[in-house]
């Protein structure tokens, strides 16, 4: 059930781009180093100055910086993989649809707020799916499909966009909520 809420076409891709990433990394690191060292330690025999190859070491070096960054982006990305999974269980064991704070953090002794900015960061890079941020009038995670014949209808808790009056920006908000326009900050209030 917990498949209903993670994205395995995009998992998969990132755990392909993870893998060649701490590859390429690992291996870039451990070759620019062993050049940028070999060429700082060269003695030129044809008396030209030596500040070109110490020049060449620390090119060598930047380019083993960029492996560093590689396998840092791998770690990032399987600690993603890992929270969107953990979270999907979550999300499968939840009964009436509508995930709260309390619920997300139960046993954890997490921020709710930091665990909601997680969650937003693993929809917005398509790792979980089939579920809904709302903030307004407190934050939970509506989960849009309950199993994987039927679509769930939550007529009262459906968001529904709505365009602010004041700067014409758009917003999903919950008919008869009043939530802030993340743009303007002027209410919307949608009846």
């Amino acid at each position: 059930m917990a498949d209903l809420y993670l994205n395995r076409n995009t998992i998969t891709v990132q755990k392909i781009k993870m893998v060649l990433f701490a590859v390429i990394g690992g291996f870039g690191i451990c070759f620019w180093l062993l050049m940028g060292i070999v060429s700082m330690m060269m003695r030129p025999d044809d008396g030209t100055d030596r500040s070109v190859y110490i020049a060449m070491g620390f090119v060598f070096f930047f380019f083993a910086i960029l492996g560093v960054l590689m396998v840092l982006s791998a770690v990032r990305t399987q600690k993603r993989i890992r929270k969107a999974t953990a979270y999907a269980f979550v999300f499968a064991r939840d009964n009436d649809g509508i995930v709260t704070p309390e619920e997300l953090t139960a046993g954890t002794g997490s921020d709710p707020q930091a665990v909601f900015r997680e969650i937003e960061d693993l929809i917005v890079h398509k790792l979980l799916i089939n579920c809904v941020m709302q903030y307004s009038p407190s934050p939970v995670v509506m989960l849009t499909v309950r199993d994987q014949n039927v679509v769930r209808t939550m007529n009262a808790y459906q968001p529904v966009a709505a365009t602010c009056y004041n700067c014409g920006g758009q917003v999903g908000i919950i008919p008869g909520q009043t939530v802030l326009c993340p743009y303007c900050n002027s209410p919307i209030t949608l009846r």
